[in-house]
Formats: structure tokens, C-alpha cells, sequence
């Protein structure tokens, strides 16, 4: 799982980020269920005959992750139990199941759900209203936790229009992180959450950002903790995470086959 596209720009001096997984071949013992297997299944499932090899080939190989899983989104629109499969939805699912045991005081601490990004799309005018995408549906999905919790703040990651200015790119490091002056305009909701791209402590604040990365921090007494990280290819926008539509059916779009992909680490 990688952030960057195949791209000089992306690889030569933008922020992006490298995951992998290992497998290997099973033998005559068959491959012990997991979470993990289980979510890599489903996504190869879910494009039926066209990756029949594929499926055949993952059946043979053991995968073990102990505290990963994977969140995808596949092209579509869907219904009943195959909209909790895949999105937010998915990721909301997992993260109410998930047993977090943080010590005395953490489950009382003031705590920020964070998104960080390098694309945003139309998320419309109401997103965060508390019938909006934004808030009803995504901030929903990762704001859920087991034993619940305050609610989290929200802030978004982005870099300004001076950032990418004076980046190591100069204006063409915008090229890759888009937002439109419409979006803009009609999301002004979104101001007053967003925050600077910065990295001075490890000299990468002028390296401008393809990484995506969701996570969500508690705070106690100057020490702060993190039930878990989403390294993603997903930016904010209602098509790379899904939305629901009548009858909770759960819409998503992609341009690409390689559809966006989530890892969640505990």
C-alpha cells in the first residue's frame, strides 16, 4: 500500500508513505483465519471473475497481522451487508468493535479526531451541519470507540497557498494537492477547523504532502495517546469514502481500478 502515484513529483521530494505486508506460500497447512485475510478476501471477492487468479493465488499464501486491518472502497452502489463492507461504513464497524483499554482518565480526555490530506472535493455547503456528510456520516464512523468516549474535536491538515509557495517545489507542488476556489467558497465551514502543514521538528514542512494519514488524539496532562492511525490513499472527498444514500445504501466512485485503500493500525 503506497500514498504516492507513479509520478517523479510524488516520488522525487513529496511527503508520501510506504506500507507493505509480508506473505508466504502456506505448504500443505491451510492458512489460519484472521481479521486481516478476511478484509483482503472480501475486496477480491468483490470484483467476482476478473480476479479469480488473484483470489486463487492469496488462498495459498499465510498473511498474518496481529493489530492491522484493511479498509476498502470498491466502485458502486451498495446494499444490505455489502454496504457495511466497505468505506466509512466498514471503518465504523471495526472501530465500535474494537476493545481499547487506555488506563485510568483517557476515556474522559478531551480528544481531536484528525484528518489529513492531500485532495478535497465537494463535500457540500451543509457537510457539517448535523444532518451533513461530514459530521452524520464520516466524522460518525471515526469518532466510534469501545467504551465510548467524549466526543472528538475535528481538524483537517492542509497546507495554504503560501505553504506550497514557498515549498521545495515551488507552484508546481500544488499540482498535486487540489482544491478549487468553488470548494472553497462554498465550504467555508471548513476554515475555522483547518490547520498548517507542518514539520519543522524533522525539516519536511517545505516538502509539500501526498501522504494521507486519519487518526485521533486523546490529551492528558501534557502526555497524549493514539487507539489508532489510518494510512490511506482516501483524501476527503464523498468518493473515496462512500456516502450513504435512501434506504442506507452505501455510493461510492473511483477513476481508478486500484481503489482507494486503507490501513488501520491499532
Amino acid at each position: 500500500h503506497t500514498t504516492p502515484h507513479y509520478i517523479t513529483l510524488h516520488h522525487a521530494t513529496m511527503e508520501r508513505i510506504f506500507q507493505f505486508q509480508v506473505g508466504r506460500l502456506a505448504g500443505a497447512v491451510a492458512p489460519a483465519p484472521n481479521s486481516f485475510r478476511r478484509d483482503v478476501w472480501d475486496y477480491l471477492a468483490a470484483y467476482g471473475e476478473p480476479l479469480k487468479e488473484v483470489r486463487e493465488r492469496f488462498a495459498a499464501h499465510v498473511c498474518e497481522a496481529k493489530h492491522v486491518r484493511l479498509i476498502t472502497s470498491v466502485p458502486g452502489a451498495h446494499t444490505g451487508a455489502r454496504a457495511q463492507m466497505f468505506g466509512h461504513m466498514k471503518l465504523r464497524n471495526i472501530l465500535a468493535e474494537h476493545e481499547w483499554t487506555p488506563g485510568s482518565g483517557w476515556t474522559g480526555a478531551p480528544n481531536t479526531v484528525i484528518c489529513q490530506y492531500s485532495s478535497i472535493g465537494s463535500l457540500g455547503k451543509n457537510a457539517r451541519e448535523k444532518k451533513g456528510w461530514l459530521t452524520r456520516e464520516l466524522l460518525t464512523s471515526l469518532a466510534q470507540l469501545k467504551p465510548s468516549v467524549k466526543d472528538p474535536a475535528l481538524r483537517h491538515v492542509f497546507p495554504t497557498v503560501e505553504a506550497v509557495r514557498q515549498s521545495t517545489e515551488g507552484w508546481s507542488g500544488g499540482g498535486s494537492i487540489p482544491h478549487s476556489v468553488k470548494n472553497r467558497e462554498n465550504q467555508p465551514y471548513m476554515t475555522s477547523e483547518c490547520c498548517h502543514w507542518k514539520a519543522d521538528w524533522c525539516g519536511r514542512t517545505r516538502n509539500m504532502p501526498h501522504i494521507k494519514c486519519y487518526t485521533r488524539v486523546f490529551e492528558k496532562d501534557g502526555e497524549y495517546l493514539l487507539p489508532w492511525v489510518l494510512l490511506t490513499s482516501a483524501n476527503m472527498s464523498k468518493s473515496a469514502w462512500g456516502s450513504l444514500q435512501v434506504r442506507r445504501r452505501l455510493r461510492g466512485w473511483v477513476d481508478f481500478f486500484a481503489v482507494n485503500q486503507t490501513t488501520l493500525f491499532f
